[in-house]
């Protein structure tokens, strides 16, 4: 890869007008940030910048987008990275430089702060923070020194996104920019691309091109390095007594409080007392706190996902008993794990461990099309009246398959119970609509219209089994896992799909939608 290579394929023109926009609204927002700087606002004019930055990374994503087909947006990350303040910051300071221009040293002492703590200093000099006792003022947040430096940065940034050249890339060269782009949609691997030792390497290397080369080999090492750990792992004898006890696996969860501010001096008695749950402040958020466990070695690795989890489940069950105040998980959605951080004591580094599968299904990344919307239309138009109760049990249980769905993950999951209700409504709806007569079993009903949707018989009869044993009340809860759930799910769509459309094309008639169905 040539340090004259550009940062995507050479692109279609598709994203162009948008991009060009926000180019000129980001040169907008650098005049507007000189504005205020020389007027006395330094916390405001750093915002500005701060945005300039945000609009100059968008062109950046938009760019990558173009690589998609005229019916989509783009690679996933690039589209997550439109709404995401963090990212598209992320994209405007680091990764359109490749293959442009050799990167100095210089430039990285000034681009060093991340887009993390770029986007937290723009807050800090937004907001006037309540709820502790010493008042700070926005202005007072950001020196003049921050600002004018921020300043330089969008301006230089603007003016490199307004001069860039975009060419084609060979395919090895594209496979490894796409490599690293997704290796930075990764928080934890964002982390150490652009920690101190990485920034060092890009430094002594000044090519981009040979960076990015070298940080794929060094993750690639570490891959290799954890395979060969975990083997050990799991060959590895359980020991016993003395051995067995002592600490060897640590692990770190973030709790926050609803009910709770958190201060230091009594995370410290608790530390004073507790070896094995360490408590320490998170960060600037006064109401969360990082817990830090150490199990033993006589937790093996197939159980440390389930010890942990019990451990810190115990711990927070406590925490919400004794203040007799509200407290739970920190962060996103977890599907997989519910820990911030796990750490093999014997063997320095950060591990994963997670749950598989994972509590999450891939529905694809398409594209909201007219045909939805009109199909929409269709749905509103075919469900039963709203004002006879009897007859809107098929939306309010497919409601509820919804909610369960959403609030699915590792600490409380509802597959079962999420199945249960699409197929309620699913049962429901085929009575209303006069495809059952609410006599003959549904299950065998349910299997001849499974047979005319999906190919595999076999599955056909998987579910209709199902439905079986639901209404007998002998499924078992092992069966119905997340996959399940969402498949009874496209079920009752299809059906309801094929049941409006039928609704809409039938000649009009006096009876109503929801009459009562002809047996």
């Amino acid at each position: 890869m040539s340090d004259g290579a550009p940062t995507s394929r050479a692109p279609g023109d598709k994203n162009e007008p948008a991009r060009l926009a926000c180019i000129a609204h980001a040169a907008d927002l650098v005049s507007a940030a000189e504005l205020l700087a020389s007027n006395g606002f330094p916390h405001l004019s750093f915002h500005l910048s701060t945005l300039a930055l945000e609009e100059v990374g968008k062109a950046v994503l938009l760019r990558l987008a173009a690589e998609g087909d005229d019916d989509d947006e783009g690679p996933p990350f690039v589209k997550r990275g439109l709404d995401d303040h963090v990212r598209k910051l992320f994209f405007a300071i680091w990764s359109i430089t490749f293959g442009r221009e050799v990167i100095t040293k210089e430039q990285i002492e000034e681009y060093q702060g991340l887009a993390q703590r770029i986007h937290d200093y723009r807050l800090q000099g937004l907001y006037v923070e309540t709820g502790t006792k010493s008042v700070t003022q926005p202005k007072d947040a950001i020196s003049v020194q921050r600002a004018e430096s921020h300043l330089r940065l969008a301006k230089a940034r603007l003016e490199m996104e307004q001069n860039s050249e975009y060419r084609e890339l060979e395919p090895e060269d594209q496979a490894l920019v796409d490599w690293f782009i997704r290796a930075t949609s990764n928080s934890e691997k964002r982390g150490m691309i652009f920690g101190a030792r990485s920034m060092s390497k890009l430094a002594e290397l000044g090519s981009s091109p040979k960076w990015m080369a070298w940080l794929k080999e060094e993750f690639d090492r570490a891959d290799r390095e954890s395979l060969e750990i975990a083997k050990r792992e799991l060959e590895r004898q359980q020991p016993s007594g003395d051995a067995a006890a002592r600490h060897k696996w640590k692990m770190k969860v973030r709790l926050r409080f609803h009910s709770h501010s958190i201060r230091p001096k009594e995370l410290n008695e608790w530390n004073g007392f507790c070896e094995w749950i360490r408590l320490h402040p998170a960060g600037t958020q006064k109401n969360e706190l990082v817990a830090e466990f150490l199990l033993p070695a006589g937790v093996s690795i197939h159980a440390l996902w389930y010890a942990g989890f019990g451990a810190a489940n115990q711990f927070l069950v406590a925490l919400n008993i004794s203040t007799m105040g509200l407290c739970w998980w920190h962060g996103p959605h977890c599907t997989d794990r519910f820990y911030d951080q796990m750490e093999d004591l014997d063997n320095p580094g950060k591990m994963e461990v997670k749950r598989s599968p994972t509590l999450e299904i891939d529905w694809g990344r398409r594209v909201l099309t007219a045909n939805d919307l009109r199909t929409a239309a269709l749905c509103i138009g075919g469900f039963p009246n709203p004002n006879k109760p009897e007859r809107s049990g098929l939306f309010n249980h497919y409601l509820t398959g919804l909610a369960l769905l959403g609030k699915t993950d590792v600490f409380m999951q509802f597959e079962y119970e999420a199945f249960e209700q699409f197929l309620t409504a699913l049962r429901e709806g085929m009575q209303i609509y006069g495809d059952w007569d609410g006599v003959a079993p549904f299950h065998e009903r349910l299997k001849e219209f499974l047979a005319a949707m999906v190919k595999d018989e076999d599955e056909a009869e998987r579910f209709a089994g199902y439905a079986a044993a639901l209404q007998a009340r002998t499924l078992s809860r092992q069966s119905i896992t997340l996959s399940e759930a969402c498949a009874m799910k496209i079920f009752a769509d299809g059906y309801f799909i094929k049941t409006f459309r039928r609704l809409a094309a039938a000649p009009p008639t006096d009876a109503p939608v929801d009459a009562e169905p002809a047996n």
